[in-house]
C-alpha cells in the first residue's frame, strides 16, 4: 500500500517540511558537516528511508505518531522543531493537540503539559515567521485566562 503521493500537494508539503521547517534544517545539515556525525549520518540515512518508506500508513499518520513519541520520550528540541515544520506543512494545530492530549493520558501529565506547551510556543513563532498554514480554532464561550 502506498499512501503517499507525489502529485498531492498535501503530501509533498508534508514532505518538505516533516523534519523542520527551512531554519530547523539549515542547523541540522550545518551539523552533520563535522567528520564527527558522518558514521551517525550514514547509518541513519539508511534506516530513515526504510522506515520512511514504508506505506502501510498514510504520511501524515506517521508524523503524527512520531510527534507522539518525541513528546513520550522528552526531546522538546526535535519535538519543537517537528511541530514548526508540520505546521508549515499545514498539519492542524487541534490535530496535534489531540496527540499531545493522548501523551498527557497514557503517558503523564507532565509530559503532555511539557509538550503542549512546546506546541503554542511552536504556534506562536510560526505565526510571527508568516508560515502558520492554519491558525488555532476557538473553542465557544473560551476565553484568555487572566
Amino acid at each position: 500500500m502506498n499512501d503517499y503521493d507525489q502529485d498531492d500537494p498535501d503530501d509533498a508539503r508534508l514532505k518538505q517540511y516533516m523534519w523542520g521547517d527551512e531554519e530547523s534544517v539549515k542547523r541540522f545539515h550545518a551539523r552533520r558537516r563535522s567528520p564527527l556525525s558522518e558514521a551517525q549520518a550514514d547509518v541513519m540515512a539508511v534506516a530513515n528511508e526504510k522506515l520512511w518508506s514504508r506505506r502501510v500508513l498514510p504520511l501524515k499518520t506517521m508524523a503524527l505518531v512520531n510527534v507522539g513519541i518525541l513528546a513520550t520520550l522528552n526531546r522538546p528540541h526535535e519535538l519543537h522543531t517537528r511541530l514548526r515544520g508540520l505546521l508549515r506543512a499545514g498539519v492542524r494545530p487541534e490535530e496535534l493537540r489531540e496527540v499531545l492530549l493522548q501523551v498527557s493520558f497514557y503517558v503523564g501529565n507532565p509530559a503532555g503539559v511539557d509538550a503542549l506547551t512546546i506546541l503554542v510556543d511552536a504556534v506562536d513563532e510560526s505565526r510571527e515567521l508568516g508560515f502558520l498554514v492554519h491558525e488555532p480554532e476557538v473553542p465557544d464561550g473560551w476565553s484568555a485566562p487572566t
